[in-house]
């Protein structure tokens, strides 16, 4: 799980915006019944129960129904509070009835824990439900199989509160994980993988949050976000065939999200993509990179503000394929008053696109963002830029105070190194002839390159600085063809690596080159010439 922290974390100066991360531990918020019997179910043991329901129907609160591994075909209701406890998750399987609409354990009790299955049907069940109730565990379980993996489902009266799901495998159902209008639940330490809709849904309710799971390879999005106040922190949302996260939902706002320190990478559409309207949330230190479209976009149409008072501080958008950010809205004024400062733009295919009226940076001497296509310069030296940045596409906006340096402790590598110089030659010119190299470290640390010759021989060459020039002779093939004379890569000093750039060059063949095609040509015309004066 990747947990980079970039620079100071900026929510307390956020008043009234950023919401913090309630401080409670996983044992806070477990709270397990008082000790009771142990009831077995399978092994050989005298007088151990053959099916589980027996064991929990037999059992009072405070109980454990302990269970031997073994595949057991039934349908579970758990209506007392006790502990259900498999030996072994790989090996201890419990299979539904494959009935639709039902679940393979259906949890309506307080403080019941589940933990050490595997839990799967035939896809048309839902594999664990927490029906209307609180104070639950599911612990360490394989859920595969199912139409819902893990479902909480709440009513109005009936609250599903304080639950926790933690450290599951939840694999190849057709959805991963549901709450609806559930609240105050935490969903921790997760494997959220393989599910043929969404791995996460947050269908309405409040405080919910979403913490150090791994959520990916799912094939639409990685999370679906229709609720408020809510936290996503220190997950990896990656290789999703749809977006990192969605926003979606009937036509009123969401609020109070927090989506903090997370890497949002290698998705196949948008790392962060708003299709509702939201306000007073916070983005803060994320890592969006890679992404298949925009790092984060907000583009839909409608008649009132979609998209205000929210703040964007730390992120890293990098290399995403489409835009690093991408606001639009046909009217201008229906994204108001958002704000982007200390983020990193590096290497998007833009970097930010903007046609409304935010703010691009919080002013001298904090600064705006980091931009890899800035090319102003620093004379003061007080590490912002001498002139605005105005390559926010769309509008007027613009970052008066572009940051030299990337903004953080993230370290990037290095870019992939630029080389100038001749491609092509022509057969016999030959000789030595000198390339010029340079890249840009975005951190603005010395640069060493690795140079990986055609004969199989490499070499790092000494450390130079950031964007500074160096020369590499190299002797060019006098025979016509393709030749691939080098690669190059650059690292910095703390050893982050970017990628291989490619010398090639083509000798083709010359014209004027004695016995040549082309030359060749020419002298047969000219005997055809001769012989067609004979004849006439």
């Amino acid at each position: 799980m990747k947990k980079i922290i970039m620079g100071i974390i900026l929510c307390m100066l956020i008043v009234g915006t950023v919401l913090p991360v309630t401080a409670r531990t996983v044992d806070d918020i477990i709270l397990p019944p008082p000790k009771g019997n142990t009831l077995y179910v399978g092994g050989s043991g005298e007088g151990n129960y053959t099916c589980i329901q027996d064991a929990i129907n037999d059992s009072i609160d405070g109980d454990t129904v302990f269970v031997y591994s073994g595949t057991y075909n039934e349908k579970i209701e758990i209506d007392v509070s006790i502990n259900l406890v498999g030996e072994d998750k790989n090996s201890t399987i419990i299979i539904g009835n494959n009935i639709p609409n039902e679940e393979v354990i259906n949890v309506a009790a307080i403080y019941v824990k589940i933990c050490g299955f595997t839990v799967k049907s035939e896809g048309s069940s839902t594999g664990i439900k927490i029906d209307k109730h609180g104070y639950n565990t599911i612990r360490d379980n394989i859920i595969k199989d199912c139409y819902t993996g893990v479902y909480i489902y709440s009513r109005q009266y009936s609250r599903s509160n304080y639950n926790t799901i933690i450290g599951n495998l939840v694999y190849n159902n057709t959805n991963g994980i549901t709450l609806s209008y559930a609240s105050y639940n935490t969903i921790i330490d997760n494997n959220v993988t393989k599910n043929q809709d969404e791995g996460i849904f947050i269908l309405g309710g409040y405080s919910n949050n979403i913490i150090n799971n791994n959520i990916f390879n799912n094939e639409e999005e990685g999370i679906v976000i229709w609720g408020d106040y809510l936290t996503i922190t220190n997950n990896d949302i990656i290789n999703n065939e749809g977006n990192g996260i969605r926003f979606s939902g009937p036509d009123e706002y969401r609020e109070h999200i927090n989506i903090v320190d997370n890497l949002i990478s290698k998705n196949g559409l948008d790392g962060i993509w708003i299709y509702q309207r939201i306000r007073n949330c916070s983005f803060l230190n994320n890592i969006i990179s890679s992404n298949g479209n925009s790092g984060f976009s907000c583009a839909m149409p409608g008649n009132n503000p979609i998209f205000e008072n929210n703040y964007f501080i730390g992120n890293s958008f990098w290399k995403n394929k489409g835009d690093g950010i991408y606001l639009y809205v046909s009217l201008p004024d229906l994204i108001d008053k958002n704000y982007f400062y200390h983020n990193n733009f590096i290497n998007n295919y833009a970097n930010a696109h903007d046609n409304t009226n935010n703010k691009w940076d919080n002013g001298y001497p904090s600064g705006g963002n980091y931009w890899s296509d800035y090319t102003g310069e620093d004379n003061n030296g007080d590490g912002i830029g001498d002139k605005p940045y105005n390559r926010v596409w769309g509008a007027d906006n613009k970052d008066r105070f572009p940051l030299i340096k990337a903004w953080g402790s993230l370290n990037f590598p290095p870019d992939n190194p630029t080389i100038l110089g001749k491609r092509k030659f022509r057969a016999g010119e030959g000789g030595i002839y000198t390339y010029t190299i340079y890249t840009k470290d975005h951190n603005g640390d010395n640069v060493s390159y690795l140079i990986s010759w055609s004969d199989g021989t490499q070499e790092w060459t000494d450390y130079y600085e950031s964007e500074e020039e160096i020369k590499i002779d190299v002797d060019i093939p006098l025979e016509n063809g393709t030749y691939e004379l080098f690669k190059i890569k650059a690292k910095d000093i703390y050893g982050a690596e970017g990628d291989w750039e490619t010398l090639e060059i083509s000798v083709p063949r010359n014209c004027a080159t004695p016995g040549s095609f082309c030359l060749r040509f020419i002298d047969m015309f000219s005997i055809l010439q001769r012989i067609l004066q004979l004849i006439r």
